[in-house]
């Protein structure tokens, strides 16, 4: 091999080092022992996590660059408090949720726990929503332990305009699921309530 080839082929595996280092896409073309390769970049996506925190909460959201979500942006969010005219009203529209999703289920549903939040990105003042589903997670500091039982089922709930979605969820350490949207998202507990059956004479 003369030298003149040993410079192209060095040349070329330079070039196609430096191409697969800095993920840019392009076709490179060698003489001689090399063919035609290419090398096709993908963007690498780092996740961000936001998180807002008050005394007995913290939620977090995690996203890419898919999401479309500005560099600088803001997690608030703020508890509904239980009492509160807005917080019985959310508690309304899931027990109604609750309803229509088990009229075939025995006995009758009820929400024995509920906490509800306003979660909203900010960016200059102003709302962001992602351009894509994002993910968040919940970790409550409460007593929701101590009213956990095989007969109570906790489910995340948003409140959308056209009413309450609900939306699969993990329960460990925290509750996690994907959100498309921000606005108001709530955990629910709901529990069977039996109605006894009363004969004629009173036996049960």
């Amino acid at each position: 091999m003369n030298m003149k080839n040993k410079i192209k082929r060095i040349a070329a595996v330079l070039l196609m080092v430096t191409l697969v280092l800095s993920n840019t896409s392009a076709q490179a073309y060698a003489d001689g022992l090399l063919s035609i390769f290419g090398v096709f970049g993908t963007e690498k996506l780092e996740t961000t996590v936001l998180t807002a925190s008050g005394e007995t909460y913290e939620i977090s959201v995690s996203y890419d660059q898919e999401a479309q979500i500005p560099e600088g942006a803001v997690l608030n969010a703020v508890e509904i408090l239980e009492g509160t005219p807005e917080y019985e009203a959310y508690v309304a529209e899931a027990k109604a949720k609750v309803a229509s999703e088990d009229e075939e289920a025995e006995g009758v549903k009820d929400v024995t726990y509920a906490r509800f939040f306003d979660i909203t990105i900010l960016y200059d003042g102003e709302e962001v929503q992602p351009a894509k589903p994002v993910q968040v997670e919940i970790k409550l500091q409460d007593d929701k332990e101590e009213e956990t039982s095989e007969d109570v089922t906790y489910n995340a709930l948003h409140f959308t305009e056209e009413g309450p979605e609900t939306v699969d969820a993990e329960f460990g350490e925290g509750i996690t699921f994907e959100a498309e949207g921000f606005s108001v998202w709530g955990i629910v507990g709901t529990g069977t309530i039996t109605v006894p059956f009363v004969a004629g004479d009173g036996r049960t």
